[in-house]
């Protein structure tokens, strides 16, 4: 933020609840188990179809781009936990 410009509202950026990730991730599941997901990503569809679940069911606008943003962070979160508990000294 520069100098002199204050924020005004809120954040501009996507708020991932916990309950709205429990959303993406069953409806995800779903998905790959209806074959949606033939290799290591989703159909477009499949993101749409989770975006219009999480707006409707949280009030919320979400984009299918928000979904596929949000399960690469995710995934990113994963490999990190991964590797740390493949560290000497952790679980």
């Amino acid at each position: 933020m520069s100098k002199g410009k204050e924020k005004v509202g809120g954040t501009k950026n996507f708020r991932w609840l916990p309950p709205m990730h429990t959303t993406m991730l069953t409806l995800l599941a779903e998905e790959a188990a209806k074959g949606n997901k033939p290799s290591n990503t989703f159909k477009v569809g499949s993101f749409a179809l989770v975006a219009k679940e999480i707006s409707a069911q949280f009030g919320v606008e979400c984009h299918p781009s928000y979904v596929q943003n949000r399960l690469r962070t995710l995934r990113n979160m994963w490999k990190d936990i991964q590797t740390l508990r493949k560290k000497s000294g952790f679980g």
